[in-house]
């Protein structure tokens, strides 16, 4: 409803915690906060007042995708390296228990009253039911094609809709999920987000800190720029070097 939804507080996480979490190992830490006001809040943007988000306390460490159903302000969570999806009705009470038939899930939409779920390291891209029997799988779809296969591109992490074709990493299906051909993007492209701007398809890329541009239909643009955006990338790039 315009309000802000976030999460507060540091991230404590140790190295081990860490290295777990790139080796797709489950986190067992709970979901309570280390500090009182640590966690997720509810934001009210023009009083700037923040409440605890729901009745128990709730943080989420490393959950890598967040959904809202702006229709009725459920939200929708990937508790990414905990490897289940959690469910919550506007006022933050858990609605139903988290379902955990998932490895490392990552981004999740809602589309039609149903959950499109990136399983990433079972490779799948999941369609789960949304509210009755919460996260049963309805239906779900192979990654695996040959030329991702060969190039070692097995975890589907980040998909979008795009007209009637659908976006995953770099690689495009038709509406029935039938591969078609790699998307036009440079060859170590890592893409966190995908989105539909301005009549063409934006590509978030971790891997070379750029923004590219693309055609609807899949074929390279160059990159996309602003003054703003360009300062941003560049302070990104010296950090990454200095690491």
């Amino acid at each position: 409803n315009g309000d802000l939804l976030l999460r507060r507080g540091g991230d404590p996480r140790s190295l081990r915690d860490k290295l777990r979490a790139f080796r797709r190992k489950a986190n067992s830490e709970d979901l309570l906060p280390l500090e009182e006001g640590d966690g997720l809040h509810r934001c009210t943007l023009d009083s700037g007042l923040c409440e605890r988000f729901g009745a128990e306390p709730v943080d989420p460490k490393a959950a890598f995708s967040l959904f809202i159903d702006t229709r009725h302000d459920d939200v929708y969570l990937a508790d990414t390296s905990r490897h289940v999806l959690r469910a919550y009705p506007a006022n933050g009470a858990p609605a139903v228990s988290p379902s955990g038939s998932f490895a490392f899930p990552n981004q999740i939409t809602l589309i039609d009253d149903e959950l499109y779920v990136a399983n990433t390291n079972n490779q799948t891209i999941d369609i789960v039911t949304a509210k009755e029997k919460f996260g049963s799988v309805i239906e779900s779809i192979s990654m695996i094609v040959p030329e991702a296969h060969a190039a070692g591109h097995r975890w589907p992490s980040r998909f979008a809709r795009i007209g009637d074709d659908w976006w995953v990493n770099l690689y495009l299906f038709d509406s029935d999920w039938q591969y078609q051909r790699r998307i036009e993007l440079p060859e170590n492209a890592d893409p966190i987000a995908i989105v539909s701007f301005g009549g063409h398809v934006l590509v978030s890329d971790w891997y070379g800190d750029r923004v590219h541009r693309l055609t609807r239909d899949g074929h390279w643009l160059g990159d996309f720029t602003s003054d703003g955006l360009t300062a941003l990338l560049q302070v990104n790039r010296e950090h990454r070097l200095w690491w």
